[in-house]
């Protein structure tokens, strides 16, 4: 016979006890006897929560021109970068990570709180979402943030 307690302290679920005990019967289905109890006992917590959204998402476009000089020709290239940053999450167990997605498509999972988007084109609106995840791949809700590129 197995017994567990769950047991709950703000947001974390514990499993603390665990009792078993064997039970004997006789041909008549008489209780025979009961072996002793056996005890174990863990305070491990169980992730019953998702990880806060990530607060305080800022962006910036970081625009870089180079000049390349070369023996055929001289040339200029532009290059626009966006920059996120964001305060981080706070999870019962601990924040494994977030997700970075741009307009709909996941483009990197990262543990920093600062993300740079090197792939981008002029003339483009960008929603980006931070999501942040934990261990058990619970998901927070998104921040999110709009980037125009001009």
């Amino acid at each position: 016979m197995l017994f567990s307690v769950e047991y709950s302290c703000g947001n974390t679920v514990y499993i603390n006890k665990f009792y078993a005990a064997v039970f004997s019967f006789d041909e008549n289905d008489n209780m025979a006897g009961m072996s002793n109890v056996a005890f174990a006992s863990s305070s491990l917590p169980i992730d019953s929560v998702a990880p806060s959204k990530p607060l305080n998402l800022q962006g910036s476009v970081i625009s870089v021109n180079q000049l390349y000089i070369g023996a055929s020709a001289d040339k200029t290239i532009n290059e626009n970068y966006t920059f996120l940053s964001w305060n981080p999450s706070t999870d019962n167990v601990g924040v494994a990570g977030y997700k970075i997605v741009r307009n709909g498509e996941h483009i990197g999972t990262l543990a920093d709180t600062n993300f740079t988007d090197r792939f981008i084109i002029q003339q483009y609106v960008y929603n980006y979402e931070v999501i942040a995840f934990d261990e058990q791949i619970k998901e927070s809700s998104p921040a999110q943030i709009q980037i125009i590129i001009n």
